[in-house]
């Protein structure tokens, strides 16, 4: 995907005596192209820790990982939001939040009882390289805070149902 841009400016007045009847035009093409997806980093969205484990909360980080920002609305989570996709070892991950330098994410349980997992996103420009991270075999458990350190007091809802 690409887009290009042509200025051309033209002027009628003659250069010289010699020239009297030529047109002289100057041109310049401007092409910007879309990058597909690169991942810089994966964390723990909670409390921004390496540690990941099957079903948890993840933040990536990168450049061009969406085309547009968009925010999951309903539930269950889709696995495809704003023409973006993650996926963890193959398996498509259920997306909370898109942009074009983070993605949240829930790491799927398939990935349970592998050592690592290689994560790569999709977008319509293309596919990023695949992004080898661990995978914890136990439990990995964060509380999201309200200052977002990890520490302190939790950001939570308790909901009499």
């Amino acid at each position: 995907t690409f887009g290009c841009i042509l200025i051309s400016v033209t002027t009628m007045k003659p250069i010289a005596r010699l020239m009297s009847n030529m047109v002289l035009t100057f041109a310049m093409i401007s092409c910007a192209f879309a990058q597909p997806p690169i991942i810089r980093g994966i964390a723990n969205a909670a409390s921004g820790g390496s540690a990941v484990v099957p079903q948890m909360l993840v933040s990536i980080y990168g450049s061009n990982l969406a085309v547009q920002t968009a925010t999951a609305n309903a539930l269950p989570l889709t696995t495809q939001l704003g023409g973006t996709a993650v996926a963890f070892n193959g398996i498509a991950a259920p997306l909370l939040y898109v942009s074009s330098e983070q993605i949240n994410a829930q790491v799927p349980s398939g990935v349970r009882g592998s050592a690592s997992a290689n994560v790569v996103v999709t977008t319509a420009v293309g596919k990023s390289s695949a992004f080898s991270m661990p995978v914890n075999s136990g439990s990995a458990p964060r509380i999201f805070t309200q200052d977002s350190s990890g520490c302190g007091q939790a950001a939570a809802l308790n909901i009499h149902a």
